[in-house]
């Protein structure tokens, strides 16, 4: 197989030698071609051996050529014409084999580099979700709030904090930071997040989690962190029990941190448990005891004060200080109608037999919203005719698709990238072994950044496509912008690098940036030049020269009479309020007017850079003279007063 390539190649090569190659000489090359060349038996080595094997191959072969033809001179390898023309081919090939060679490196890096989803910001504000124990009391909860505020402002970077308890759920809150200006303060906001996290956790019985808040953010579901991973199952025994597990697996994970759930389990509630028997001995209905716990904890409106302008509705009910506890239940009495008072019965007293005839008896008794008894009633405890106890209970349950659910929330720890933290969610899980009835699956946030993820590599199809077109467009051909693009590859592989390198995450954000920074680099003063000289040969090339109080403006103008289009480079010319002048080309070309012919208005909005602006005049012109360049009102004037000259370019 060797030898026979080998000398298909040598009988190409010949032919363009003016005298062919002599037997010894071909001996002499297969033998050194056939010691180097790597075989059958190692095709299957390293890919690196292979290719270092074959390189040194061809250029042993090679070099003894270059030999046989210096020594018998039957090759004339070492004549110019000969040599320009291999390097010539060689050239073309190499730089194939490198495009093919970066684009192959692109994909390699595109998959190994981090992705992200969006990159944080420092917005100089802090945003936080308290978390307590269900049964926390609210003169508790207030207590902790204030041990969490005074750490907070304590901190050199923080300038003011704000918190509040109360919201969606039991034993929760909520709080807000704003940070110094980034003048008057050393550390981001992930810093100062970092530094006060310990802190905070001296607070016993509370949970803070602090996120920085960001322009934007996707996912749209609310929670104490930013990432969220969802447990569903149709047991909610068996979720409740792994969710806890799988929680407390990732608070393990060092690429994780602020993991919480939002299970409200732990919430107290008191049952009170009639003894009908009791009740009923002494008169007391169900709906009798209905009426005074509403009385008591419920909003009873008992009168209606009537001003002027409003009326106000009177509600009656326990003092707030009285209702601390389950323990303001031993407060509560009963009306009793069958109880005999221990003073004695009096005249007014209904000790016995039933209540006062009323007019409707379901509505309208006296613990029923009637403000004052008609008769006088023994009352009697709630404690003497039931008793109470307390038991452990979720104070909301989630669904999501119609199923029970769980969602556990996390934040990445410093240094972790969002692709780390997802590998550690999926080892905690994998670490438990959830059972078959608890699925897990990330959302909010987190399935918004796994979504984007995977339609990368068609947004960075649709993108080159774009650019594709608009430089078809542009350049006016198909072939130009192909020959742009090949210079994406490697801008590619050195932005990727580049983000390795600072330990940054390829995110959304990044992808706009390295398209951003490639979509300007086709429109440089070379290639416009190099484009518009290839497309005409009657160029002309005059220099600018700042005029009065813009003599720093310097440039050139380049334009082709038979393409009637051209372009201008421009340096050191002030940036213009749009909204109030704006820079306008005029053409002197008398054999076209005598006045001269409007070449389009432009902006500055970069000062000190170069910029280049293509030329498009109004009129066809013949032989322009000059290009003037003068400071008009915005959107430009018909005829211009000269009043204010910028530069001049002229033969």
């Amino acid at each position: 197989m060797e030898p026979a390539l080998t000398v298909l190649v040598f009988l190409a090569v010949s032919t363009a030698f003016s005298e062919p190659i002599g037997r010894a000489d071909l001996t002499l090359c297969l033998l050194v071609f056939a010691l180097t060349f790597p075989g059958r038996n190692r095709f299957w080595d390293r890919p690196l051996n292979i290719a270092v094997d074959i390189s040194t191959s061809w250029l042993s072969l090679l070099f003894i050529l270059a030999l046989c033809g210096y020594a018998t001179r039957s090759l004339q390898l070492f004549e110019p014409a000969v040599l320009t023309a291999l390097l010539a081919s060689a050239a073309r090939w190499l730089v194939l084999l490198i495009l093919a060679f970066v684009v192959a490196l692109n994909a390699y890096l595109f998959v190994k580099v981090p992705k992200g989803f969006f990159p944080q910001q420092d917005t100089g504000q802090i945003s936080g979700g308290i978390r307590a124990d269900r049964s926390i009391s609210f003169q508790a909860l207030q207590g902790k709030l204030k041990a969490l505020v005074d750490i907070i402002k304590n901190d050199p970077a923080v300038d003011t904090v704000v918190g509040f308890t109360g919201g969606s759920r039991a034993g929760g809150g909520f709080m807000f930071i704003n940070l110094k200006p980034v003048a008057q303060r050393s550390d981001a906001g992930q810093a100062v997040i970092a530094r006060l996290r310990p802190q905070l956790a001296s607070v016993t019985g509370v949970s803070l989690f602090l996120n920085p808040v960001q322009d934007l953010r996707g996912g749209g579901r609310q929670s104490s962190s930013t990432y969220q991973y969802t447990l569903k199952s149709d047991n909610a025994t068996d979720l409740r029990v792994w969710a806890t597990r799988l929680a407390d697996q990732m608070k393990q994970q060092e690429a994780l941190t602020d993991v919480d759930t939002d299970q409200e389990e732990h919430g107290v509630e008191t049952m009170v448990t009639v003894d009908k028997e009791s009740a009923a001995r002494l008169g007391i209905s169900s709906r009798d005891v209905d009426n005074a716990l509403y009385n008591a904890f419920g909003q009873r409106q008992v009168a209606t004060v009537y001003g002027d302008l409003n009326q106000y509705r009177v509600i009656m009910g326990m003092a707030p200080k009285f209702a601390r506890s389950p323990e303001s239940l031993k407060d509560i009495y009963v009306p009793a109608r069958n109880a005999v008072s221990s003073s004695g019965p009096s005249p007014s007293a209904t000790t016995a037999g039933p209540g006062p005839t009323i007019a409707n008896p379901a509505l309208r008794d006296p613990s029923a919203g009637q403000v004052l008894s008609a008769s006088s009633t023994v009352m009697v405890p709630l404690s003497a005719i039931a008793s109470f106890t307390e038991n452990s209970a979720a104070s909301s349950v989630s669904h999501e698709d119609g199923e029970l659910s769980t969602t556990i929330s996390y934040n990445l720890a410093p240094g972790s990238t969002l692709a780390e933290a997802e590998a550690a969610v999926s080892q905690s899980e994998a670490a438990i072994g959830l059972p078959s009835n608890v699925r897990g699956s990330f959302s909010g946030t987190a399935l918004s950044a796994q979504e984007s993820q995977g339609e990368q590599p068609l947004l960075i199809l649709a993108a080159l496509v774009v650019i594709y077109i608009v430089l078809g467009i542009l350049y006016e051909s198909l072939v130009h912008p192909i020959t742009v693009l090949s210079t994406l590859p490697s801008a590619g592989v050195g932005a990727v690098l580049a983000l390795m390198l600072f330990k940054l995450d390829f995110s959304l954000i990044a992808l706009i940036g390295v398209f951003s920074v490639n979509k300007s680099s086709p429109i440089s003063t070379a290639q416009a030049e190099k484009q518009l000289r290839n497309e005409a040969r009657d160029l002309i090339e005059w220099k600018f020269e700042g005029l009065k109080e813009f003599k720093d403006a310097h440039g050139k103008v380049v334009w082709s009479d038979h393409l009637q289009k051209g372009y201008m480079i421009l340096n050191d010319i002030p940036i213009n309020d749009s909204n109030k002048s704006q820079y306008q080309l005029w053409i002197v070309d008398p054999k076209r007017d005598e006045a001269p012919v409007d070449g389009g208005v432009f902006d500055i909005i970069n000062d000190g850079s170069t910029i280049i602006v293509p030329i498009v005049a109004k009129l066809s012109l013949t032989d322009p003279k000059a290009f003037v360049i003068t400071l008009e009102q915005p959107g430009g004037v018909v005829k211009s007063k000269q009043e204010q000259l910028v530069a001049l370019a002229k033969n």
